[in-house]
């Protein structure tokens, strides 16, 4: 508002000086009007006057530097604002995982309960670490659940062939199954912890949630 005032009585005090200086200040002020606030009116009249055209660039330059100050502010809060955006995403991402996570155990879980007394299973997330490790598999192993869980299943139950070579990851029915995302079958040796083996007959299966291999389960039996 003051910068209006400023203005019009800079055209009304003008006027009776010269045309000239006040269709200069009429075009500057639709110049800045349009953005251009680098513009200057730079007008130079006699009488003293030539202070208002100072004023009139005085006044731009406040309207310049409040318009950068507002354009800061706004950029500021929108720079906030996603940030806190990013953050929801990221927690909701967890969230997600931690569900993913619980499905799989309660999947597992289920299946070690109709799974035979006798049988051993072992259940592991998609890198291979031992998620769920029940009784039988910690009889026929000599390992524990407790020593088990959090711990790659390759390493910590090598197997043999059926001419004693140890069987590379890659060939093992885990691996298989969390890496083709089918089920598998074999027969293998498995070393017990200390000493001593057991041959076992497995069955190696993904568990698929939305199209997804997140984990695997395998059953084994003597």
């Amino acid at each position: 508002i003051s910068f209006v005032l400023d203005t019009a009585v800079a055209i009304l005090l003008l006027s009776n000086s010269t045309s000239g200086p006040i269709t200069r200040l009429h075009e500057g002020g639709e110049v800045i009007a349009q953005g251009n606030l680098d513009y200057k009116v730079g007008v130079q009249t006699r009488d003293g006057i030539p202070q208002l055209p100072k004023s009139f660039d005085e006044r731009t330059e406040k309207l310049k530097a409040s318009y950068f100050e507002d354009l800061e502010k706004k950029v500021s809060e929108k720079t906030k604002a996603l940030t806190q955006r990013i953050e929801e995403l990221d927690l909701q991402r967890q969230k997600n995982k931690e569900a993913e996570e619980k499905a799989l155990i309660e999947k597992a879980e289920e299946e070690a309960t109709l799974t035979s007394i006798g049988e051993g299973v072992v259940v592991t997330d998609p890198q291979g670490k031992i998620l769920v490790f029940n009784q039988a598999a910690e009889l026929m192993t000599n390992w524990t659940a407790s020593e088990t869980v959090g711990q790659f299943w390759f390493e910590t139950v090598p197997a043999m062939d059926e001419k004693g070579y140890l069987i590379p990851r890659k060939d093992r029915d885990m691996y298989k199954a969390l890496t083709i995302g089918k089920k598998v079958f074999s027969e293998s040796v498995y070393l017990k912890r200390g000493s001593g083996k057991i041959t076992v007959a497995n069955t190696a299966a993904p568990i698929i949630l939305k199209g997804q291999v997140i984990g695997a389960v395998q059953v084994f039996r003597d």
